[in-house]
């Protein structure tokens, strides 16, 4: 929230100098409000005396700090095959080898579900240009459990998407071959 932004005055009380710069990104519009501290409190902004360009080191000391965290791990605790140490990959953000993500699962997948509320991938299958039939199958096989999930929480447009990006996948492969 706050940066480096051309003096401007704050928006509420066109006095003061605004400090606090606020962006809101929605699918149809940008919008970015600029605040002094004093309006910005009483607008319920909190936190802008600290940047959001943390380091992720900080980042990852501050998620496994928090009191009764979940997510807290001896920083002498090192991979089986490599030695690199949790304390730092908290510095570095990265891990030593692939033994690493197996050592330090827990502490990751801890991690990944308090950044993301999920531990699991959720996102988009990537599809090459020229897809084999294990990639399609695959990609139809994703599509199928979004649509079942749409389904399941009622979002019965997505559904209706998805079906119909199924079925045009599975009339493109048969018509392929």
């Amino acid at each position: 929230m706050l940066g480096k932004h051309p003096a401007t005055q704050c928006e509420l009380c066109k006095v003061s100098e605004a400090v606090v710069h606020v962006t809101q990104i929605t699918e149809e519009k940008i919008l970015t409000s600029h605040f002094c501290k004093e309006c910005a409190a009483n607008k319920g902004i909190s936190h802008f005396d600290k940047s959001i360009k943390t380091s992720l080191h900080d980042f990852l000391i501050e998620l496994g700090n928090e009191p009764d965290s979940p997510i807290a791990l001896d920083v002498q605790t090192t991979c089986s095959f490599c030695g690199m140490k949790v304390g730092e990959f908290q510095r570095t953000g990265r891990l030593g080898c692939p033994h690493c993500y197996t050592d330090f699962d827990s502490y990751l997948k801890r991690i990944l579900k308090k950044i993301h509320g999920s531990a699991s991938h959720s996102g988009k299958v990537y599809l090459p240009p020229n897809p084999n039939s294990y990639q399609l199958e695959q990609k139809i096989q994703f599509l199928k459990n979004g649509m079942t999930r749409a389904v399941e929480r009622e979002e019965f447009e997505k559904a209706a998407i998805l079906r119909d990006e199924i079925v045009k996948m599975k009339s493109e492969t048969s018509g392929g071959q």
